[in-house]
C-alpha cells in the first residue's frame, strides 16, 4: 500500500500525504479530510492536495489495495450515542470493531514501543498541582495545545 501511494505520488509530483488526501476527497462529496498539523508548510502542502487529480486507474489501484487491508477500529472509552450503524461494510470489507473501557497494558505497551521506535513524542505542558484549576479552566475555553502533566513533586510542596 505504501509503495503504491509513493509510486503515484512520484508520478504526480506530489507527496504521499497529498495522494492520501486527494483519495479521500475523491470518495464522496461529504467526506472532508481534516489533517492536523502545527507547521505552516505542512498546512500548505495539505491544501495543495485539493489540486491533485487522481485518474480512474489511480483510484482503482488504491481502492484495490485498501480492500486487501485488514482494519480494526478499537474504541477506547465511551463515544456517546451513535447514529444508525450499517454492519454491511464491516462484513464485506474485512473490518472489525473492538472496544475497551480503558485499553489494556499490552496494547498500551505496544503503542509506547511503536512511538519509541518512530521517535513520536507527546506535546506536554508540565503544571504544578496548584495550577490544576487553571488547567481545567483553560480546557473549558479550548485554550490547550498540549496534554497537561502534573508534576507529582509539586504535591509535597503544596
Amino acid at each position: 500500500m505504501i509503495d503504491l501511494v509513493r509510486d503515484i505520488a512520484a508520478r504526480k509530483q506530489a507527496t504521499p500525504a497529498q495522494i492520501a488526501i486527494a483519495w479521500l476527497l475523491a470518495q464522496k462529496p461529504w467526506i472532508v479530510p481534516i489533517p492536523g498539523t502545527t507547521k505552516l508548510h505542512r498546512l500548505e502542502e495539505n491544501i495543495a492536495a485539493a489540486g491533485v487529480e487522481l485518474s480512474a486507474d489511480d483510484l482503482s489501484d488504491i481502492d484495490r489495495a485498501v480492500s486487501k487491508l485488514e482494519v480494526q477500529l478499537v474504541i477506547v472509552g465511551q463515544l456517546g450515542p451513535v447514529e444508525e450503524l450499517s454492519t454491511l461494510p464491516l462484513l464485506l470489507g474485512r473490518r472489525r470493531v473492538a472496544g475497551s473501557p480503558i485499553g489494556g497494558i499490552a496494547q498500551t505497551q505496544e503503542l509506547l514501543d511503536f512511538c519509541a521506535r518512530k521517535n513520536i513524542l507527546p506535546d506536554c505542558e508540565m503544571i504544578r498541582i496548584d495550577q490544576i484549576n487553571e488547567a481545567f479552566e483553560r480546557m473549558d475555553r479550548a485554550d490547550v495545545r498540549f496534554r497537561f502533566v502534573i508534576d507529582m513533586a509539586s504535591l509535597s510542596r503544596s
